[in-house]
């Protein structure tokens, strides 16, 4: 009998939830239950957080794509003629460049000055040859994922001088990109590109361009 005193007040401590707390967390448990299944967010978020396990690579750039076999060309690396290119180093983040072609009897020479500045965060590049056609890219990055390019390209054919600016995001797993080429928004003219490359395993990458 003398344990019966500590036994009653330790079952009186016990909470027991009542019948209509139950009901009510399952009532909350059932609405939560249904948000995320009309939610998109809920599958965004469900979707980054299984990427995030596979740990997949970044694809790399769309534009990239074709870069291996454009380079076997032998076209990119033969000419009929001289040439000799100098180059100067004038700071760790400046230096200019010279480019003489002596062409057959008959070819005009060329002639080519360039420059390239580049930091942390920008790049420069320009040149210019003896007829004053100029070619310059410039890439800038706000982030590591987030980069800014233009490219610009004055000839003495009118109809050869272009202009062409992007964004580009690099994502752990995918990159996306979005181009304008000698785009006028007051008349709408120009051509626009979007494209998206996303890693499906570490060996397979799949990807869309749009125009």
């Amino acid at each position: 009998m003398a344990d019966a005193a500590p036994t009653h007040a330790l079952a009186e401590s016990i909470a027991v939830p009542a019948v209509n707390d139950m009901k009510i967390k399952a009532v909350d448990l059932e609405d939560e239950l249904h948000f995320k299944f009309w939610n998109p967010v809920h599958y965004y978020k469900a979707l980054n957080q299984h990427r995030m396990r596979l740990n997949l690579p970044n694809p790399g750039q769309f534009e990239m794509l074709h870069k291996e076999i454009k380079t076997t060309m032998l076209t990119n690396f033969t000419f009929d003629g001289g040439r000799a290119d100098m180059a100067k180093i004038l700071s760790p983040n400046f230096q200019v460049m010279h480019s003489f072609q002596m062409g057959l009897p008959g070819q005009p020479s060329a002639y080519e000055f360039a420059g390239v500045y580049a930091d942390e965060h920008t790049m420069m590049h320009g040149k210019m040859d003896t007829d004053f056609n100029l070619q310059a890219r410039m890439n800038y990055g706000f982030t590591k994922q987030l980069q800014f390019k233009a490219q610009a390209q004055v000839m003495k054919n009118d109809s050869q001088s272009m202009l062409q600016v992007e964004g580009e995001y690099t994502g752990a797993d995918y990159t996306a990109n979005v181009k304008a080429i000698n785009a006028s928004p007051v008349d709408g003219t120009g051509i626009y590109l979007a494209s998206y490359l996303q890693s499906l395993t570490s060996k397979l990458s799949v990807g869309a361009e749009l125009l």
